[in-house]
């Protein structure tokens, strides 16, 4: 038996992220040389994490309650939806819904408020859960060279991110990083099959946008 082939991928990440790890690819005619390859390796042998790692999503909540932004402190901000970035606030009566930040003690500490209560959470998943239906901050686009085919592209709104444990699912349908569109700035996964698409969506309490026809320049990228 032949020894497998081994490619590795050297990935070059954005200078304000964090550097991105390497990929390596295995070519295997069987699963004995599959097997081989990974005790060369060093690393365990695991079919399709992605969708174990899909099958284990929460779906997020507000966590525990928590007390409002300090006033007189450091500038409140409150996020915008339109602008998709945060914005200073000036409290004047009352607090309107919405997700809160203010930096205390050099980091950012994240609130929402609803219903006249204050609840922990972090930036990744409070835009989610204060996002309306009709948002449409995820979406999914089948491979345009073969649309019956069941992987396909998971854009992410710009402005927004997804949270680690939706993050770690979708990266790994291709172990290689994100992409992110020339002109619109949306956050791109490759190889990623519809049912673990809608799997992410749901966990982040949003409805999945399918992009089932492309048009010109990056096709809704």
């Amino acid at each position: 038996m032949d020894d497998p082939v081994v490619h590795t991928v050297r990935v070059v990440g954005a200078t304000h992220h964090f550097p991105s790890p390497s990929a390596i690819f295995v070519e295997y005619r069987d699963g004995d040389e599959l097997r081989s390859a990974a005790r060369r390796l060093g690393v365990p042998l695991v079919h399709e994490p992605w969708r174990q790692l899909s099958e284990s999503l929460v779906r997020i909540k507000p966590g525990v309650e928590t007390s409002p932004p300090v006033r007189g402190g450091a500038p409140i901000e409150k996020w915008d939806a339109q602008s998709r970035r945060f914005t200073v606030f000036e409290i004047r009566t009352a607090w309107p819904s919405g997700l809160y930040r203010q930096e205390v003690f050099g980091r950012f500490r994240y609130a929402l408020h609803s219903q006249d209560k204050w609840y922990k959470t972090n930036h990744a998943e409070g835009v989610y859960i204060i996002a309306g239906q009709n948002d449409e901050l995820i979406r999914w686009r089948p491979d345009p060279t073969d649309p019956a085919s069941a992987p396909g592209t998971l854009i992410v709104d710009n402005g927004v991110s997804l949270p680690d444990p939706q993050r770690r699912a979708v990266g790994l349908c291709t172990g290689l990083g994100p992409k992110i569109g020339k002109h619109s700035r949306n956050t791109r996964y490759d190889n990623v099959p519809r049912d673990i698409a809608e799997a992410v969506a749901n966990s982040l309490r949003q409805p999945l946008t399918l992009l089932l026809e492309t048009s010109g320049g990056e096709n809704g990228i």
